[in-house]
């Protein structure tokens, strides 16, 4: 259902776009980030300690306001009779507005209100206060005495307009797409009165339910589509034979294979032989060596004049890979890339070399999804698949249904969950041993900044190269964490104050991919010592001269997002170190510093992440559905189980 319907200007639609906004559906999944419960008035009477930092309703009567420069104070008392300004009653309650200089006409004093906050303390007065509660109302509006629903902010648009468009959208939506057989007998609510019960909640065991609800809808959903791709049929007629050059590329390697890539490569190709169709996961540590496992595949399959296809996330990723692979051209394979920004004549020759044969080998980003037509496509390889929803992944799969295909994570999880998540047909590979010669990378949780600038510069004169990580692109008032523009302005007065003329690139999600391209290529060549940048250096990045990475409020980062970025270090022959900057030590960051083991780091991250509901909670580089299955797999197992046996 169109955003329209809900007769909005069109700057208002521009708005919602800004948060990927794009119809009613999207509006009702534009979930709550917290609630709060003023459902119960508080007496400022019976304010005490035991209140700070909790959300309370207050009714009371405005005794006084002050104005000031930047804010003003209103003061406000549960006694009906009305005081000298110069004489206010020590039980009166502070009220701070700051920036809300459009309240002071609604104000009266004498007249009492609702007022709904967190109380806190004034540290001059250490005094119970509250500082800019998210409303003061008439006390005759009794309809804020209720459970509020808080979101993330929407630039432009008012808290107060977005919950009417909720509002009308809720009253537009009457969909389920849930079939009223699986609904009886799961005993599920509507979807309608989900959405209804978690935008204007009554209490918080129907919020409970109707999370319930939602990722229920996800994961059968999920399965629905899972299940559908697969086929009786588990041969192919895609006839593998023997490979002219896979010994000699694996003697030319400038390393030894480990054991467990060994055996992965001689399964699968052993399987290929056999006619049997593969659909296998490879999970592997970062840094284990997944990818050559995948060019090795690809080769085998190039020597039997199929092609394939290997997918990445990211732009950065992806062209890793094409650098990569370029050097095993000599032996004769012909590969190309394809992302968003190739240009128009580069795709017509990849589409004619797709077409005739010519390409054995294509490297790509989410483009690859767009119905390329192949002469004899064998492979498919996505890789850190939990980034792909499972249309993306099916969907090649769909329009070649012969071909094999295998899927790549450096987020292991145990095999039983993972069988789960991906079907019981699918065969797990697991590598755990690291190429040897890897030093592991020490970890080290610190609170002060310029102790991290320290040890980066520390590195940098050793000859080395060093990554600063930072978790927001823009300065955020929202968010206390730091910024790329705030870390270049802190770096560079470090090296302003300690005379030290070391060079560094700064890139962001925000910047444009050919200027991402250059400063990622001028730091790869160690024509920049620092690369100061946001998460999108999460993966593909290898610059095995870079041998420290310092990520800064580590505390606002996953525990597998942290690792796959301390995987950015320790490519190379020298020891290596993670900076975790954090003032908070919190579970998290200690596990970082005990093991670089993967899976033990994925079994600590499902046990941190505990039985609650993660509908709205989508962490950053993890798919929503693998991210809930992971944490409801005795749900994912039930719905999984109903589909199959159907």
């Amino acid at each position: 259902m169109k955003l329209e319907l809900l007769n909005i200007p069109k700057a208002k639609i521009n708005q919602f776009h800004q948060k990927n906004i794009y119809s009613i559906e999207d509006l009702l999944n534009y979930l709550p980030k917290e609630y709060k419960d003023f459902r119960q008035i508080t007496k400022i009477s019976n304010l005490n300690n035991s209140y700070i930092g909790e959300e309370v309703l207050i009714k009371a009567k405005l005794q006084h306001i002050e104005v000031r420069d930047k804010f003003f104070k209103c003061y406000f008392d549960d006694n009906d009779k009305t005081f000298s300004p110069n004489y206010l009653p020590p039980s009166t309650l502070e009220v701070v507005y700051f920036h809300m200089d459009y309240l002071l006409k609604k104000l009266e004093v004498g007249n009492v209100y609702l007022i709904g906050g967190k109380a806190s303390v004034n540290s001059y007065t250490n005094k119970l206060n509250i500082v800019n509660p998210p409303f003061t109302e008439y006390s005759s509006n009794t309809s804020i005495q209720r459970i509020i629903a808080k979101y993330s902010k929407i630039k432009g648009m008012s808290d107060k307009y977005l919950l009417d468009c909720i509002d009308k959208a809720l009253k537009l939506y009457n969909n389920e797409e849930i079939p009223k057989k699986v609904m009886q007998d799961f005993n599920l609510i509507s979807t309608k009165k989900a959405y209804t019960s978690l935008h204007r909640p009554k209490d918080f065991s129907e919020v409970e339910q109707a999370q319930e609800r939602l990722t229920f809808n996800i994961l059968y959903n999920y399965y629905s589509l899972l299940n559908k791709s697969y086929t009786k049929d588990e041969s192919t007629n895609i006839k593998i034979e023997k490979s002219k050059n896979i010994r000699k590329i694996i003697k030319d390697l400038p390393y030894t294979l480990t054991e467990d890539q060994l055996s992965t490569v001689n399964s699968l190709y052993k399987d290929m032989q056999k006619g049997k169709k593969l659909r296998a996961l490879i999970q592997g540590d970062v840094g284990s060596g997944k990818t050559i496992v995948a060019f090795l595949l690809a080769f085998i399959l190039a020597d039997n004049n199929y092609q394939t296809i290997i997918v990445a996330p990211t732009q950065t990723l992806a062209y890793q890979h094409y650098l990569d692979i370029k050097e095993y051209e000599k032996y004769g394979y012909n590969c190309f890339y394809l992302d968003s920004n190739t240009k128009t004549r580069e795709k017509r020759r990849l589409e004619e070399g797709l077409k005739d044969g010519s390409i054995d080998i294509l490297i790509a980003t989410h483009s690859a999804f767009s119905g390329l037509e192949c002469k004899s496509l064998g492979l498919v390889v996505i890789d850190e698949e939990h980034r792909f929803g499972v249309s993306q992944r099916e969907s090649i799969t769909k329009q070649y249904p012969n071909v094999h295909s295998i899927t790549m994570s450096a987020t292991p999880i145990p095999r039983s969950l993972a069988l789960v998540s991906y079907g019981r047909k699918m065969k797990v590979y697991n590598i755990t041993q690291m190429p040897t010669g890897r030093k592991p990378v020490e970890t080290h949780v610190i609170s002060n900044l310029r102790q991290g600038f320290e040890g980066v510069c520390s590195e940098i004169a050793k000859g080395r190269q060093a990554y600063i990580i930072c978790p927001l692109i823009d300065t955020n008032e929202d968010f206390k964490a730091m910024s790329v523009e705030e870390i270049q302005r802190e770096f560079e007065l470090y090296l302003e104050e300690n005379n030290l003329q070391y060079t560094f690139e700064t890139i962001n999600g925000k910047m444009k991919a050919k200027e991402i391209k250059e400063g990622l290529e001028k730091f790869s060549s160690g024509n920049a010592d620092v690369l100061i940048s946001t998460t999108i250096v999460e993966v593909g990045v290898n610059v095995p001269n870079a041998s420290i990475i310092m990520i800064v409020n580590a505390e606002r980062f996953g525990l597998a997002q942290l690792h796959q970025l301390r995987g950015r270090v320790g490519r190379g022959k020298y020891q290596s170190y993670c900076l975790l900057i954090s003032d908070s030590e919190t579970d998290r960051l200690r596990i970082m510093e005990k093991t670089t083991n993967g899976f033990e780091i994925a079994k600590a991250d499902l046990e941190l992440r505990g039985p609650g509901s993660l509908i709205g909670v989508e962490q950053s580089g993890e798919s929503r559905e693998l991210n809930l299955i992971l944490k409801r797999p005795v749900l994912a197992q039930k719905i999984s189980d109903y589909i199959t046996s159907k």
